[in-house]
């Protein structure tokens, strides 16, 4: 919340034209753009504020989602959900992924004996390979890749433990030698998330889940 006066400060905006409100279809660039009313950032540090979007912007990726989407499916129960091999058919009827993917996903509305609901489908894959030895010269590499996609909620009457609305996915590639290691990160995620089993209530800093579209890169080594 300390990030919202200087987000709003940055996004406002406003028309040009006359009082009534209606910009016409072709505006002059001889008439000047209304001027815009700061608001008041009294009390508000900049500085913290911006190191505070940016912490939030790195940690909305495909990790969060993931830890999630596993910490749900530890509490299914036998039939519930319904789990397949491949994809639902609503999302190959909707393009949103291939006929002949090899992943797995549930879809059900139905709620186990201890209470606990699954409703709407998920479709998730994972691979990894690796080549080579860390002890030669030529080294070791390795690569995992994985994907989250599907519109589904896990939850009870208390707490919702897991919703998860779009798709994402990750990948990461190491390459490990004698005295050399590198890696490479990479997270794309157009969803929206939220749930106990993403978001601690506590120590999360959005306890209450994000929407994002957003694409993050990180090496190190």
């Amino acid at each position: 919340m300390r990030a919202l006066p200087l987000l709003l400060a940055l996004s406002a905006c406003g028309k040009g034209g006359d009082d009534s409100g209606d910009a016409g279809t072709d505006p002059s660039l001889d008439t000047p753009a209304a001027e815009l009313v700061m608001p008041d950032l009294d009390g508000v540090d900049i500085d913290q504020s911006f190191a505070d979007a940016l912490e939030i912007a790195l940690r909305s990726n495909t990790q969060v989602a993931w830890a999630g989407h596993t910490g749900s499916l530890a509490r299914q129960h036998t039939g519930c959900p319904d789990l397949y091999v491949g994809p639902p058919a609503a999302l190959v009827d909707d393009d949103q992924i291939a006929e002949d993917a090899s992943g797995t996903s549930w879809y059900d509305d139905c709620t186990t004996p201890g209470g606990l609901f699954y409703r709407g489908l998920m479709y998730w894959e994972a691979t990894a390979t690796g080549e080579g030895d860390p002890e030669d010269s030529a080294g070791q590499t390795a690569t995992g890749r994985r994907s989250l996609i599907g519109a589904g909620v896990v939850g009870d009457e208390t707490d919702t433990r897991f919703q998860f609305r779009g798709d994402a996915t990750d990948s990461v590639n190491r390459v490990t030698a004698p005295g050399y290691e590198r890696w490479t990160y990479s997270s794309a995620i157009a969803a929206t998330v939220s749930g106990l089993d993403a978001f601690d209530p506590i120590a999360a800093l959005t306890p209450g889940g994000w929407r994002a579209d957003l694409y993050t890169y990180a090496s190190g080594g």
